[in-house]
């Protein structure tokens, strides 16, 4: 009996698990489709409660959010043009106000020519003074859409904007850069004081992603780190916002140093940062960055002032 007992326990108790386990895995299943179902439905309500808005002048945008993404690519852009990205966060008016940086331009600076006319050259201003950085480009022109754009993701704290405003840049970088020619993504930084304030550092923000974004393009992204600690701001300098040219040199003087440890010695930099404006904090951070050794320094910027 003792035999016939244990042989019957031996055969019943893995039948049990088993029982059990298919049991979990339904209602598992069945807990996922509803939750999908609820978050689904949740959505809904809140669109249409909360419609969402266009984030240069406010009116709503949920017929452009249901719309299928549809935009044509710009001419040898491996990505989606700006209106394509952008035309969940503006609304058709002000996605037509942002105005994509396009050939011809300066080889160097990446000024964009006011004539549409012939091929790129360098500018007035690039041969008679030279930059640090061998050249610069921008993915759009500071201006009204995109301009707003960026005050709302730096100022007032939108950073869900740095995924689609980072894939902008991504094309641009996509587009006139062979990833195997950068050693390193090096974000401008921010001086620890300002970054309390903010909370973010902004160029971070847009750079941090592009390996995960680069499968949107087609693209494997190499072993190319995105290092916000390469470069220290060592100084606290005022704001550069309405600074002419000459202060805002002065004002970023000795303001930048590679950090402790950091070895860069014949490395190909990609400098990154939100906005081209004089062009004085890519500069002086080019200098220093070749000053420690670095083979070259390149610079991408989300935008341009014209």
């Amino acid at each position: 009996m003792l035999t016939i007992c244990d042989t019957s326990k031996a055969t019943a108790e893995p039948l049990l698990p088993a029982h059990h386990s298919g049991r979990r895995s339904i209602r598992k299943r069945a807990a996922r489709i509803l939750r999908s179902i609820w978050l689904g439905a949740g959505r809904a309500v809140l669109g249409t409660l909360l419609p969402p808005r266009c984030q240069a002048c406010g009116c709503s945008t949920a017929h452009r959010a249901r719309e299928k993404s549809a935009g044509k690519k710009a001419a040898g852009c491996p990505g989606p043009d700006p209106g394509t990205v952008l035309k969940r966060y503006l609304c058709p008016t002000c996605v037509q106000t942002v105005v994509a940086v396009q050939p011809p331009l300066c080889d160097c600076c990446g000024k964009m020519f006011i004539s549409r006319e012939g091929t790129g050259h360098l500018c007035g201003h690039c041969v008679k003074h030279p930059w640090s950085f061998g050249r610069a480009r921008s993915a759009g022109i500071f201006d009204q859409g995109l301009a707003t754009l960026v005050h709302r993701f730096k100022y007032s704290g939108r950073t869900g904007l740095a995924k689609p405003l980072g894939m902008l840049m991504l094309a641009v970088l996509l587009d006139n850069w062979n990833l195997d020619e950068i050693d390193r993504v090096v974000p401008v930084p921010l001086h620890r004081k300002r970054l309390r304030e903010r909370g973010f550092n902004q160029s971070f923000l847009l750079s941090k992603a592009w390996p995960s974004l680069s499968k949107a393009y087609h693209t494997p992204w190499p072993d190319i780190p995105v290092d916000p600690c390469l470069l220290n701001r060592t100084r606290h300098t005022v704001s550069q916002t309405g600074l002419g040219r000459r202060e805002r040199v002065v004002n970023l003087k000795n303001a930048f140093a590679v950090s402790p440890g950091k070895d860069i010695v014949n490395l190909r930099l990609l400098l990154v940062d939100d906005v081209f404006t004089t062009g004085a904090t890519v500069n002086e951070c080019s200098k220093i960055l070749l000053k420690a050794g670095a083979q070259r320094v390149d610079v991408l910027t989300l935008a341009r002032t014209k």
